[in-house]
């Protein structure tokens, strides 16, 4: 049966920090220069030396808040990438960009040290702290050092034409990278401090996740099966770098039922579960299928009703299959 298949993860992203220099409104860490949560770090080296040993995970990418806070763990980490055969990939909002010749010679390093892509925060909520001018200098840099850049814009419908503003001021800057706008998420700040109508949702016709193949690390240790931002609040528990291997921690989480039937068929049969026993009303429209996850399984009752419904499914499938193969 396909919820019977393990989940694979090529790709680990660690959350350097929630600390951020800037306080954007839309913000689903909640980030701010205010927050001091921050990964220690040789909990972290010494997790990623342990990555030599996974075969199958083949990317390290450092998320925040803002990692470039810290500058000297961030190279920290590329160095140790690249002294286990892996590529490094960081996202950044570009604060520190100050001047062309101080943002080539961090870049370099890390492109001598396993940096192989660069992704950038730029849009009417991140350009109230950061100057354009700085965002430009990046993607200049990125560009001659021959470092692909994705540009990430968070949207909401007000903020929608300044960000298209925005984006335009990069002019030929933004030759050569990739744009992918988004909607912002109704979670973390922007769940506060938004009006829920701003954000834009669609109906769904399908419901697969579609970030199964990234793991996430908080700064505190904790796992979250996948790297999307509407995860906060769901209580999963697979463990954590500062007390497991991360070889257990992957055996557990590929393992998990629940997960493997969200990765695998979706969220259909438990929307119906829990619509059917648990009163559950699901909404007529959302962001994406990420929005739909955190509403379903944001609520703990909901989650550990949900969770332990999907184990017994799984025990009925196997002994369909074991009656099927005597």
């Amino acid at each position: 049966m396909p919820m019977n298949k393990r989940l694979h993860y090529t790709t680990i992203a660690f959350q350097l920090t929630r600390k951020c220099n800037a306080t954007c409104r839309m913000c689903c860490e909640s980030s701010s220069p205010y927050i001091d949560d921050k990964v220690d770090m040789d909990v972290l080296l010494k997790c990623i030396d342990s990555i030599e040993d996974i075969k199958s995970i083949r990317l390290i990418t450092i998320t925040g808040g803002e990692p470039f806070l810290y500058p000297d763990d961030v190279l920290a980490v590329a160095e140790r990438c690249k002294k286990i055969g892996r590529k490094f990939g960081v996202i950044t909002n570009a604060f520190w960009c100050k001047s062309y010749s101080h943002t080539f010679d961090v870049i370099s390093k890390l492109k001598e040290n396993s940096l192989i892509r660069c992704f950038v925060s730029v849009d009417a909520f991140h350009q109230e702290y950061i100057p354009i001018e700085h965002v430009k200098t990046f993607l200049r840099v990125c560009k001659d050092l021959t470092i692909p850049i994705e540009i990430q814009a968070s949207l909401t419908k007000s903020t929608f034409e300044r960000t298209d503003e925005v984006i335009s001021k990069l002019g030929i800057d933004k030759l050569y990278t990739r744009i992918l706008f988004g909607s912002a998420y109704p979670v973390g700040a922007a769940k506060e401090q938004l009006d829920q109508k701003e954000f834009f949702t669609r109906k769904l016709d399908s419901t697969l996740c579609q970030y199964q193949s990234i793991l996430h690390v908080t700064p505190t240790g904790q796992i979250r099966p996948c790297c999307s931002p509407c995860f906060t609040g769901i209580p999963f528990d697979f463990g954590n770098i500062y007390t497991d291997s991360l070889k257990d921690i992957l055996k557990k989480v590929s393992e998990n039922e629940l997960m493997r039937m969200i990765a695998n068929e979706g969220f259909s049969k438990l929307i119906q579960e829990a619509t059917k026993e648990l009163g559950f009303i699901e909404l007529e429209e959302y962001v994406d299928d990420c929005h739909l996850c955190n509403h379903l399984l944001a609520d703990t009752d909901r989650y550990i009703y949900l969770q332990k419904k999907v184990k017994e499914w799984s025990l009925e499938n196997k002994a369909i299959t074991s009656t099927i193969n005597w």
